[in-house]
């Protein structure tokens, strides 16, 4: 009875060192190989990049909205989730700053000055969930992960929106 038990017990750690070795591998892919993706289905894939931060990951989604999001790994070395993403871009004004006296600038009191600061009269893009979970899936030629979440402005603009991320497999 115990050489079972000690005959399964190392069969099993055998069986998860060699996921865990697999795992590893699929996940040093992620960080090594040349990643394309978006954060919308109506702009062009581009560049993706992951980096360390401290002993975590950091995703950027060079696209359309320039997100940069916490990045977490399943078990099986793919990408899991994108959590705390907030855009790179600078926030843009939401009414023409060259037309102080238009009905936009006007009815927001934006732009009135030379030196706007009121940041009411600037807007960023977000991504409203806290976390976005991905699920990846193979082709023939790549390893897409993909996760639904709301793209909004903090003026009440909101739409559903897709980031993918992708890479061709060895």
């Amino acid at each position: 009875m115990i050489r079972k038990i000690c005959l399964f017990l190392l069969l099993s750690c055998i069986s998860w060192a060699a996921l865990s070795d697999d795992a590893g591998a699929n996940r040093q892919k992620w960080l090594n190989m040349s990643l394309y993706g978006g954060d919308n289905d109506a702009a062009a894939l581009k560049s993706v990049s992951i980096r360390k931060d401290g002993g975590n990951f950091k995703i950027n989604v060079s696209n359309q909205f320039n997100f940069e999001c916490d990045l977490s790994f399943s078990e099986n070395g793919d990408p899991a989730a994108l959590s705390n993403c907030k855009s790179r871009d600078k926030p843009s004004p939401v009414c023409n700053p060259d037309m102080p006296n238009s009905v936009c600038a006007v009815s927001r009191g934006c732009f009135r000055q030379p030196d706007e600061k009121n940041p009411s009269c600037f807007q960023s893009w977000l991504v409203k969930e806290q976390e976005v979970p991905l699920v990846c899936s193979s082709t023939k030629k790549e390893r897409v992960c993909k996760g639904e979440y709301t793209l909004a402005t903090m003026d009440g603009y909101s739409s559903s929106e897709e980031f993918t991320i992708a890479r061709q497999k060895d």
